[in-house]
């Protein structure tokens, strides 16, 4: 048998190298994500397709609208494209469970002011066929110079011209010349209801 003697008169260790730069460029700007704008009144499109109290709005964004004296105060929208058609799509009221209005210039006659609520605009769509009368709480404040007896009842929920409505009506009285007498005439009637 032969014997075999390996000899070697060097040895070279292989490596990576001690340090890699990496050199990373931005690259385009993307789609930037939904916004939430916020505005004195009702978010419209208008003729040029863009909309005045957003203008720099997108598909998906949300609208606040924060006129407190509108109709739609404190809904909130969302810009979708609705048959080929950027739309604003009102989505929710931010306050839900709450409704306040001033009806100013409401009309007493002997003594009687009475006002049908709609239910969807006190509480969520879903909600407005399981509330009962008993489920708010009225309160209310008539503007008046002399000092009144007043009280409120709430009528049943009940349908009126297609949708659900919570009646309410205030009976009061005002005191002059040392008596009371039935209201009458034009006075400023501000509502609060809440459910419970």
């Amino acid at each position: 048998m032969v014997d075999i003697v390996l000899a070697t008169d060097d040895l070279a260790v292989l490596g990576g190298p001690e340090t890699v730069n990496v050199e990373v460029d931005f690259g385009p700007t993307g789609d930037r994500g939904s916004q939430i704008f916020s505005n004195v009144g009702k978010p419209v499109i208008g003729n040029d397709g863009l909309t005045a109290l957003a203008p720099d709005c997108q598909l998906f964004d949300l609208y606040i609208n924060i006129l407190s004296t509108d109709d739609e105060y404190q809904y909130v929208y969302q810009l979708q494209n609705v048959l080929g058609t950027n739309t604003w799509v009102k989505l929710f009221k931010l306050v839900s469970n709450i409704y306040s209005k001033n009806y100013t210039e409401t009309s007493f006659v002997d003594g009687i002011w009475s006002m049908n609520i709609p239910v969807a605009e006190i509480v969520p769509a879903d909600f407005v066929g399981s509330v009962q009368a008993e489920n708010f709480n009225v309160q209310y404040s008539i503007l008046n110079q002399n000092a009144l007896a007043s009280s409120v009842s709430i009528g049943e929920v009940a349908t009126s011209n297609g949708e659900r409505v919570l009646p309410i009506t205030i009976n009061a009285s005002e005191l002059s010349s040392g008596s009371f007498a039935e209201l009458s005439g034009q006075k400023s009637v501000q509502l609060f209801i809440t459910v419970v």
